[in-house]
């Protein structure tokens, strides 16, 4: 078995993995965009239709935080319009 080093948090490896759940989004009409990254701490906003949806908020929490902490070291958390799990 391989053991894959985490990417240090960076816009780029914080991308990588959005890009993996952008077209859940895409495909009702809305979008997922990276706000900023700030103290370990991911800002993102979701877009159209994902601002109002209750499964935004699991992609985010179950997906996107999960692969966010599994790859990228430093991720401390999220802070978006529809989820937060960053303290502060």
């Amino acid at each position: 078995m391989t053991i894959v080093p985490k990417k240090a948090l960076s816009t780029e490896a914080v991308e990588t993995v959005l890009e993996k759940y952008r077209p859940r989004y895409q495909v009702d009409g809305g979008d997922l965009r990276l706000l900023s990254i700030k103290n370990g701490v991911v800002y993102l906003d979701f877009q159209g239709p994902c601002t109002y949806c209750a499964f935004s908020t699991l992609t985010a929490q179950f997906g996107i935080e999960k692969d966010l902490k599994e790859n990228v070291s430093g991720f401390q958390g999220i802070v978006s319009n529809v989820y937060t799990s960053a303290e502060g």
